[in-house]
């Protein structure tokens, strides 16, 4: 039986977000021995040159000009920013609250889409955003 681009997309989510969870469970551990600096820099240095060797592969590396565009330059700020100040919560919380809250992205997306770009998001979708982050409320309970 073949799988649909949709199935096989759902699979390397899941699998993405097992190796985020492995990822999230080891930074955890480690946190307490090394600041976030040296936790992003061993990360950044072991994705780079995983990144490196598969963008290779499939001949993604044509032009390094693209990298220089500003917008591209302010997501990498972003990038940066996130993944210290994510390393840093985690030493900080409880690794569910952490994960909690960095599963809600995928509500937040569709929200800011709707906000910022007038993406089409229907009251089902609504809906399910809005339960989705009163669970999340639920589970870190802030205050």
């Amino acid at each position: 039986m073949q799988r649909s681009r949709n199935t096989e997309g759902a699979i390397y989510m899941s699998m993405a977000m097992a190796g985020f969870s492995a990822s999230d469970a080891l930074s955890k551990s480690v946190v307490a021995h090394m600041n976030a600096g040296e936790i992003m820099f061993l990360r950044g240095l072991f994705t780079s040159l995983l990144v490196y060797l598969i963008a290779r592969q499939m001949g993604a590396l044509r032009s390094w000009s693209i990298v220089l565009k500003p917008i591209i330059l302010l997501r990498i700020i972003c990038e940066m920013l996130s993944a210290v100040t994510y390393i840093t919560a985690l030493g900080m919380m409880p690794i569910a609250n952490a994960s909690a809250i960095l599963q809600s992205l995928p509500l937040v997306v569709t929200f800011g889409a709707a906000l910022f770009f007038r993406e089409p998001v229907g009251w089902r979708r609504w809906s399910a955003i809005l339960v989705g982050l009163i669970g999340v409320m639920i589970i870190i309970r802030p205050g």
